[in-house]
């Protein structure tokens, strides 16, 4: 009946639980991240207006309807050799209607420069979508391997307060046999509620991680498990490289790319200003405001330019223009140097990491020869419980710091391919 239930229960816990790994987290929070899906709905309207923008090159349809109602009709005498007669030159009353189409000839290039600007900011907004989704990528990984850290620091101290467990059961029977005195056990069962401490303490970090895993996939369950990471990593990175790939990909500094063109779009929508506008116009009007004129309705077609000039601002926003492209190149060398520093950085933070991760493993493996050694000086009376607590604390500590410089490394690669952005694996 007991292995029933324990069925039973194994049963709830796999329904209730599931393992993530890494690539489905990042995949998850590129899909329901809502920050990220603001960025996308922003992508897709400048889409909207650059496909609204192309209307222009089209000719639009009129109609124009009007109805006029005076206080009276309107009259003008006219002399006739059989006297005077008053001609209505306006009813009281009437209709106007305009029905047709227009079309734009020629607008000093305000047309071609308009869906030009568009396509440029449908664009820009890509390439911002594409920066948010690079540094998304990067925090849910981040994330994820905090979790993973947490995680390992949790076994670390258990497997430490089985080990404690096992010395207080082992010194308790040392004490009845009075070879150690009574103190040897406060001071053990003190040192087993310090670790019991630390792990609650990282039980509650473990929740917060996965809280702020679950907000960057955009979920609000935090039942789900954590898979190790395959350390499928390239470790001979080259830096001239990287710098390389990074001025390729970076998407921000392609945004800075169409940023400039589009200055020059719109000065070119600036400059139609100094520019006449040729249109024609065709279609049917009908006005009843005459009775006695017939037809009421014709067929027509126009022939109409424009031309307005407003002074001289056509001319000082050109020059706004070219100072804000000049601002622009400027911006971009600017942010070009930070990604190469931030590339520069995460470099040297990986190959740190990675000289820190053989140090750990080199101070782990002496003392848990330590540790060794004064376990069996102990035994032998040659070693203080206190001896061997602390050599017990520094072999925990090592194998803690072996946990850290190993997740510390990963991140430091998962930094590296957000300032490139691009997956190295």
């Amino acid at each position: 009946m007991n292995v029933i239930y324990l069925i039973i229960l194994i049963l709830i816990v796999s329904i209730n639980s599931f393992a993530i790994s890494i690539e489905n987290a990042v995949i998850k929070a590129l899909e329901n991240n809502y920050a990220l899906k603001y960025k996308s709905k922003l992508v897709e309207s400048k889409k909207f207006e650059y496909e609204a923008s192309k209307a222009n090159r089209y000719p639009s349809f009129i109609f124009d309807g009007k109805y006029t109602l005076l206080d009276d009709k309107k009259t003008e005498p006219f002399n006739t050799p059989f006297g005077a007669q008053d001609i209505t030159i306006l009813e009281k009353e009437y209709f106007e209607i305009f029905t047709g189409f227009r079309l734009n000839l020629y607008t000093g290039g305000l047309v071609t420069s308009s869906i030009e600007a568009k396509s440029h900011e449908q664009k820009i907004e890509k390439f911002k979508f594409l920066e948010e989704k690079n540094e998304l990528i990067f925090k849910t990984k981040k994330a994820y391997l905090d979790i993973l850290k947490l995680y390992s620091h949790k076994n670390v101290l258990e497997e430490y307060l089985k080990s404690l467990n096992k010395h207080l059961s082992d010194i308790k029977i040392m004490y009845e046999q009075g070879i150690v005195p009574y103190i040897d056990i406060l001071q053990t069962e003190v040192k087993v509620e310090e670790v019991k401490q630390k792990t609650i303490d990282i039980e509650n970090k473990i929740d917060v991680a996965k809280f702020n895993l679950a907000t960057l996939m955009g979920v609000d369950d935090i039942s789900f498990n954590v898979e190790d990471i395959n350390n499928n990593l390239i470790f001979n990175l080259n830096l001239e490289n990287l710098l390389r790939i990074a001025e390729e990909n970076r998407a921000i500094l392609k945004s800075f790319d169409e940023n400039i063109f589009l200055i020059d779009s719109l000065k070119g929508v600036t400059k139609s200003g100094f520019l006449p506008k040729i249109y024609i116009q065709g279609g049917y009007q009908y006005s009843n405001s005459v009775d006695e004129v017939e037809p009421k309705g014709n067929f027509l077609i126009q022939v109409g330019i424009n031309y307005t000039l407003e002074w001289s601002k056509p001319f000082y926003e050109t020059k706004a223009k070219n100072s804000m492209k000049y601002a622009l190149i400027k911006y971009k060398n600017d942010t070009k140097l930070k990604i190469f520093l931030e590339v520069q950085n995460a470099y040297k933070s990986f190959e740190t990491a990675k000289k820190n991760l053989e140090l750990a493993k080199t101070q782990e493996k002496k003392a848990k020869e330590y540790f060794r050694i004064i376990d069996l000086k102990y035994k032998e009376g040659l070693a203080s419980n206190t001896d061997l607590l602390d050599a017990n604390a520094m072999l925990v500590e090592a194998q803690m710091n072996i946990k850290n410089a190993h997740y510390d490394m990963l991140e430091k690669y998962f930094a590296l391919e957000k300032a490139i952005g691009k997956e190295l694996r």
